[in-house]
Formats: structure tokens, sequence, C-alpha cells
């Protein structure tokens, strides 16, 4: 391809892209001068990547970064493995052991989407929001927290710049640094809890499902009324969804035991 047969505007547009990935928060002389470009070029550039929504801009310094959309479109590509396919056989034994509800799902366009759901045989459920294909917040549900928290850190805090943390209930959490400090702690205890924080009288655990390059896919989670989930058959489900998860994380060709969810006492 010669010189003649590309777009200088595009070229520059992926370079500014590839800049912001190693260096996030730039202003436009920083970029400008990294191109070698005028500023006035790159400020056109940068207004577009930001209407289309690649990047992201600071209203106190000015300066940009990435969004979470570039990363959603790696997440597509990954979640085309057939997770789904793979985790049907845990899926259906969860559903038998736990009796409760069971949800499966991933991220697509920076969106939480549920892409199974399997309601609990009880009489008494609780009314859950979830439906298939529909969107769910990362910062107050089980698998969103788990889904997130296995992100980069600088998507993590892209999240946390770019989210307004809205109160579902009296337990959402809605700090910033609270969050931060959540996510840390579920990736060092491998799950997740949800525990009224997106819905009244709903608990739910959660865990991470990999692929074979160790990059999180999915999410697995088990919920149910807290009339029947209290302290004790929390923990158990948490077991039973962790173990699950690591089945599907297997299927899926993961064999690292690092990042694996544990199961505990």
């Amino acid at each position: 391809m010669s010189k003649n047969d590309t777009v200088q505007t595009v070229s520059k547009s992926f370079r500014i892209l590839e800049i912001l990935s190693l260096n996030p928060w730039q202003g436009v002389s920083e970029i400008a001068r990294s191109l070698s470009s005028q500023k006035s070029t790159v400020y056109r550039l940068l207004n577009t990547l930001k209407k289309e929504g690649y990047i992201i801009q600071d209203n106190g310094t000015e300066k940009y970064s990435l969004s979470l959309k570039l990363f959603s479109l790696g997440a597509n590509m990954v979640n085309n493995l057939d997770v789904t396919k793979a985790a049907q056989p845990q899926i259906i034994k969860l559903s038998k052991a736990s009796s409760e509800t069971i949800h499966l799902c991933t991220i697509d366009n920076a969106q939480i989407i549920y892409l199974q759901k399997v309601e609990s045989p009880h009489s008494l459920q609780v009314k859950m929001m979830s439906r298939i294909g529909q969107s769910t917040p990362f910062y107050c549900t089980g698998v969103g927290k788990v889904l997130l928290a296995y992100q980069s850190e600088e998507m993590i805090q892209t999240y946390l710049n770019t989210t307004d943390l809205r109160r579902f209930t009296d337990h959402t959490i809605t700090g910033k640094n609270a969050l931060k400090a959540e996510l840390e702690s579920v990736r060092t205890r491998g799950y997740a809890y949800d525990d009224e924080e997106h819905e009244i009288g709903v608990r739910c655990a959660a865990a991470p499902i990999f692929n074979q390059a160790g990059t999180i896919i999915a999410a697995l989670s088990v919920s149910g009324p807290t009339v029947r989930i209290h302290d004790g058959k929390l923990i158990e489900i948490r077991n039973l969804v962790t173990a699950a998860a690591n089945e599907i994380s297997a299927e899926m060709g993961y064999l690292s035991s690092m990042g694996i969810v544990r199961q505990e006492a």
C-alpha cells in the first residue's frame, strides 16, 4: 500500500488512541507534539473521537484519556467464544444444587448483558429486574462487581471517573473510594456479593469465568430472597457458584491456578 492509499486523518486518529493507551490524561499540546501535528488539527480529531465515545475529557484539566468503548470492542471478540454453551451443564447442576435463580453475564459495549437466566423453582420468588439481553449496573450487582474487578486499573479508574454511582437502595455503594476498595476485595477473595445493593430483598454471590488467556469473559451468580439467603446459606451458594465458575473456566481452556476463585469454609 502506498502512502497515497492511506487517509492521514484516520491514521492520526489511531495514533492518538495508541498514545493515550500508553500515557492517559494528556492535553492537546502534548498529543500534538507526539504527532508532530498542528494543535488545531489534533483538537478536531480529539473532538471527533470524544463525540464517538472512544475518549473522555476531564472537565477540570481538559486532558484526555481512553474510554471503555475500545475495551468493549475487544470484549465482543472474546465473547464470541461460546461460553453460554460451555456453561450450560454447570448452570443446570448449579440450579439443582442451590434451588435459587442463576445468572450468566458478560460485557458487551461496556455494559453487562444477561446471557442466561434460570429461575428458582421455589414458589416464593423475588421479582428481579434481570432479563436476557438486558443490561445492569456494574457497581451494585454481584456479576457487575466481578466483571469490573478483573479489568485493568486504567479501565477501573476510567469507570470511577465517568460513572454516577446512583443509589438504588440504602445498601448501594455510592462512594468511589468505597467502590474501589470493594473491587480490590473482590479480586483478593475471588468472588463478589450483592447484599440488597441493587434490589431490596435480594442477596447474591457471583464468581468470574476466565478464558485460556486468563481474561475474564463472563460472571456466574446465584441470587435469592433474603428470607432464604441468610448468612450461612450465602456462604453455601458462594461455594457452589465458585466451584461452577471454576469448572466453566476449565472448559474454556483456563488451566492456570492463578486467579481461580476459591471455595472457603
